[in-house]
């Protein structure tokens, strides 16, 4: 942005695929993009909830206000604003704000101790309220994903709308989601699922038969598949996207068939990966693009950490830090000869992370469109006073505080 105007001190800084916004320390944002030739300026600003396309922003005096693309979810619509109006005048008062790709979900504490919804945004993204969410709830969770809202309350009934039909699910006590699909535990530790059946909306036979014989105590999910888990029991199952991570190869089920998996087990995926660890287990599956693949000079122990952007993972073990996956979006750290960076051919970043002393984080960067039109992504190590950063969406270097 040219001629930006002179804000006072940044408090806060929010992004989203076209624009961003600062909040000031004096609680006021200025908010600017693709989507207008001028920037946009809120007073008094509470909260901002960036989406991909528009940003919310609840207010100090309980108002909500939205800037971005008028189409997806920028502008909230009459019948909208006259719910929110309504709200507002029976001492109902925002508490947070939900985003599809396209579409925004508000949630009203109400004086009765429930919750009331108002929603905006493309109809098929969820941007319309369905009737049978206009009543009061005793909401537990909302989890949405790109295209639809799942409402859980405190009874067991999820409730999803979108570019799917409105549908309802009793007896849920968890939802997970992935990019156009949802996945519940049951009260009885089973496993329901809906939406669309490539990214996990329907489970394989492999899954249902593992799901009913075991109580399922968690999920995780990629981009486009799930996997069930039975703390204390052997084994885990996967369905979804065959070449995201939804099918799991036979050397890799066998041997976690032969494993105990415990609440010590954490989970990370990429968009078509899935890494499943604790401090001496790594197993990883899905495209090797999106790291499904474990080189061989991965070390499988003494694991502190395992993250993963939307191509690659990053794991810190044994005080040094390993990545593979997507060699341009963070799957090899720079040292000179490999991922040489554009900026400067005899970059050795690997040589700057062995110099960090105490390696206190490590992190993941992502940059997505809607269509995929382009994905990139990169990493950080933070340590010793500086951060190594690499990655086509970030500059290759090292940076002092």
């Amino acid at each position: 942005m040219t001629n930006a105007p002179n804000l006072p001190k940044a408090k806060e800084v929010y992004s989203m695929l076209d624009g961003f916004a600062i909040k000031s320390e004096s609680d006021d944002a200025i908010i600017w993009g693709q989507f207008d030739t001028t920037p946009s300026y809120i007073s008094q600003v509470e909260e901002i909830f960036p989406a991909p396309y528009a940003m919310a922003a609840i207010l100090k005096n309980g108002g909500i206000n939205t800037v971005g693309d008028m189409v997806r979810g920028g502008s909230i619509s009459t019948e909208s604003q006259k719910r929110i109006d309504k709200l507002l005048s029976k001492d109902g008062l925002p508490k947070a704000i939900y985003h599809t790709a396209q579409a925004f979900l508000a949630v009203f504490d109400m004086p009765s101790g429930k919750q009331k919804l108002v929603a905006w945004g493309q109809s098929i993204y969820g941007g319309t309220l369905p009737d049978e969410m206009k009543s009061a709830l005793s909401i537990k969770d909302i989890v949405t994903s790109q295209d639809s809202f799942t409402v859980l309350d405190n009874d067991g009934n999820a409730y999803s709308w979108g570019h799917s039909p409105f549908e309802q699910h009793q007896n849920i006590q968890t939802v997970y989601a992935t990019r156009y699909a949802f996945a519940g535990i049951t009260t009885s530790g089973k496993v329901k699922a809906w939406g669309d059946s490539y990214y996990g909306g329907l489970l394989s036979s492999a899954a249902t038969d593992f799901t009913n014989t075991n109580p399922i105590t968690r999920l995780c999910a990629s981009d486009a598949s799930f996997v069930a888990i039975s703390d204390g029991n052997k084994g885990v199952a996967a369905w979804g996207n065959d070449y995201g991570a939804g099918y799991i190869p036979s050397n890799i089920q066998t041997e976690l068939d032969a494993t105990t998996i415990t609440d010590d087990f954490h989970c990370a995926s990429t968009e078509k990966a899935i890494a499943l660890y604790d401090s001496s287990h790594l197993f990883v599956w899905g495209d090797k693009k999106y790291g499904g693949a474990l080189p061989s000079n991965i070390p499988t122990f003494s694991i502190a950490n395992v993250i993963g952007n939307n191509h690659a993972f990053l794991m810190k073990a044994m005080d040094d830090v390993y990545a593979w996956g997507g060699l341009n979006q963070g799957g090899c750290i720079p040292d000179g000869h490999q991922c040489l960076s554009s900026d400067d051919s005899s970059l050795n970043l690997r040589s700057a992370i062995n110099d960090l002393s105490d390696i206190s984080q490590i992190g993941s960067f992502n940059t997505f469109s809607e269509f995929e039109e382009e994905v990139v992504g990169g990493f950080y190590v933070r340590g010793s006073g500086a951060v190594v950063m690499w990655g086509n969406s970030v500059p290759d270097g090292v940076f002092n505080e």
